[in-house]
């Protein structure tokens, strides 16, 4: 029976990768950025690995609760909150800067090429 769930949360987790409201999501997107695997993900959280998918089921931390909703996972998960948070942000941060340059952005760029003087080029 407890196999059975195993499974079913293992399986549900997976498919919950594909939505970025749970935590799924954000252990999927740090495995592939950091090149490790679901024990590493489960180690640095310290969640015993087979946990790891059920903590995966949990929805992500709302933005003005975020202390409350991270504190409140790590506590009934018995993890490091401050390795959850900080996981959580790490994703964020690479998904911040995955997003389309903005036209301000570009102008930035061109604003600091347009300062270089002739001395500067190679």
């Amino acid at each position: 029976m407890a196999d059975d769930l195993s499974r079913l949360f293992e399986r549900t987790a997976r498919a919950a990768e594909a939505s970025p409201d749970f935590l799924a999501a954000v252990f999927a997107r740090y495995r592939d950025a950091e090149c490790v695997d679901e024990a590493d993900v489960a180690r640095r959280l310290g969640v015993a690995a087979d946990r790891l998918s059920e903590l995966a089921l949990c929805l992500r931390p709302r933005p003005v609760l975020f202390r409350q909703d991270v504190e409140a996972i790590a506590a009934r998960f018995g993890i490091d909150a401050a390795a959850l948070a900080g996981m959580i942000r790490h994703v964020d941060a690479l998904d911040a800067f995955a997003l389309p340059a903005t036209p301000r952005m570009l102008t930035a760029a061109r604003d600091a090429e347009d300062d270089r003087s002739p001395e500067d080029e190679p």
